[in-house]
């Protein structure tokens, strides 16, 4: 059963990202179930994005797309197309919703730890998340090993289908590493500082579209605290090709003053 209405789709992308998803409706393939929602693949002008519509349990809708307007956090056309193309398949065939948490509810804790380090075998996101949990589960956290999974982030190349595994491995780090503010500040800047680095690099070796990545490496500055008295004001990246030809370049500099610069735009 589909838990929103294509007034939560329209009201969501608004009318013309929704009356253009209308025509990707034939673009959809590989509907596939999650707990919380849906997850599928649409043909668009610049390539094959994915598409995830979450929400199901708490009655609320959220979309997540690949394609570069998706990317800057918007609903867009291929949300919407996936969220018409799921009414179209529920109006076919109407089949109970299977509850993974009430299943998983019911069974042995021996054969739950199976299947849980079964799939971290072929599942890289996966093993990475246990890891991290595993990392701060006891009452001291491994700070080595935090320190490992930071380092893990230089790369000298990024390809297109490889950019968004390594930009929700990032989040899933600094989400993990959030959690120890701020009882664990004086520890944990160092290595933010250093993810920050390391993001910075990356996105001048990615292939695909850089703006999650540079999500987290701003994820990663707030919480390292970018006025601390004891660090030099100002440490950042910066886009050397923004006002000029050429690839864009991200360029690491530190500055002894800061400069904000307010634009009013009429309207």
């Amino acid at each position: 059963m589909v838990w929103f209405t294509e007034a939560d789709l329209r009201g969501l992308a608004g009318s013309r990202s929704y009356a253009r998803g209308v025509g990707y409706v034939d673009a959809v393939t590989g509907l596939g179930e999650l707990p919380d929602g849906v997850t599928a693949t649409v043909a668009g002008m610049g390539g094959r994005y994915r598409v995830r519509l979450i929400g199901e349990l708490s009655q609320d809708l959220h979309g997540d797309c690949t394609c570069p307007y998706g990317q800057e956090g918007n609903f867009c056309k291929h949300c919407v197309a996936v969220g018409l193309y799921l009414h179209q398949a529920a109006d076919s065939r109407q089949e109970p919703k299977f509850d993974v948490r009430g299943f998983l509810g019911t069974m042995a804790h021996a054969d739950l730890v199976d299947l849980l380090a079964h799939q971290a075998q072929d599942d890289p996101g996966l093993f990475r998340r246990l890891r991290l949990m595993a990392a701060t589960a006891a009452s001291t956290p491994d700070l080595a090993e935090l320190g490992r999974q930071v380092e893990m982030l230089a790369v000298d190349w990024l390809d297109y289908d490889a950019s968004d595994e390594y930009a929700s491995g990032a989040a899933d780090l600094l989400q993990t590493i959030e959690k120890l503010l701020p009882a664990y500040a004086a520890e944990v800047q160092p290595l933010l500082r250093c993810a920050m680095r390391l993001l910075g690099q990356a996105v001048n070796v990615t292939e695909g579209d850089a703006y999650s990545i540079t999500e987290s490496a701003s994820q990663a500055w707030e919480h390292r605290g970018g006025f601390d008295a004891q660090h030099r004001v100002g440490e950042g990246y910066y886009n050397s090709g923004m006002y000029g030809a050429g690839p864009r370049a991200s360029r690491h500099t530190v500055t002894s003053m800061v400069t904000i610069r307010i634009q009013l735009v009429p309207g």
